[in-house]
């Protein structure tokens, strides 16, 4: 294999979703959305994302879409580089670096204020459950996941911005040949 992985991790609202897009744009890489699959569990018992949290709990409902993400992962790989948009749960984080090492992975950690955040979620039409849907991401490890960053991104004005900040870095990664070490 001889693709590698951008894992975008931060909190609602910092941007993830549209850089993920850039990125796949600009580079040809195909997206696995954590909270897009989280949704789709949800949806499958017409529950919202929330109740769903709440009724299998935190823990559980993101343990319970590890192997659905892993394979969304695999099957894209097998094509092109993969972005993963929103990781949080930091057990599946080591799943993923044991399996292809660090050297090809590139971990984007982003920050940024609860102002703007709230403004864009709001102008998303995402609502502020978002927000308080930082809580679970905290429980699983989001903040263990964006400690092994390996670029940060604080308090960009906008997603755009954020893109041009790392961009120099992406280039860097994702036109590098591939490290050996990965198992299959």
């Amino acid at each position: 294999m001889t693709n590698k992985i951008v894992v975008l991790a931060g909190f609602s609202g910092a941007g993830k979703s549209v850089l993920a897009k850039a990125i796949a744009s600009t580079y040809g890489c195909e997206v696995v959305s954590v909270g897009g699959i989280l949704r789709e569990n949800a949806k499958s018992e017409n529950r919202t994302l929330p109740t769903y949290l709440l009724r299998h709990g935190i823990k559980r409902a993101f343990e319970e879409s590890r192997g659905l993400i892993l394979s969304d992962t695999m099957q894209k790989l097998e094509k092109t580089s993969v972005v993963i948009d929103g990781m949080y749960d930091y057990e599946f984080f080591k799943i993923v670096e044991n399996k292809f090492g660090n050297d090809n992975l590139l971990v984007v950690g982003f920050g940024g204020g609860m102002m703007e955040r709230m403004k864009r979620l709001r102008l998303s039409g995402k609502g502020l459950f978002n927000i308080f849907g930082d809580i679970p991401k905290i429980y699983v490890g989001a903040k263990k996941v964006m400690s092994k960053t390996s670029l940060s991104v604080v308090n960009a004005v906008s997603p755009n911005v954020a893109f041009l900040a790392c961009q120099k870095r992406l280039n860097e990664f994702l036109m590098q040949p591939i490290k050996n070490g990965m198992t299959n």
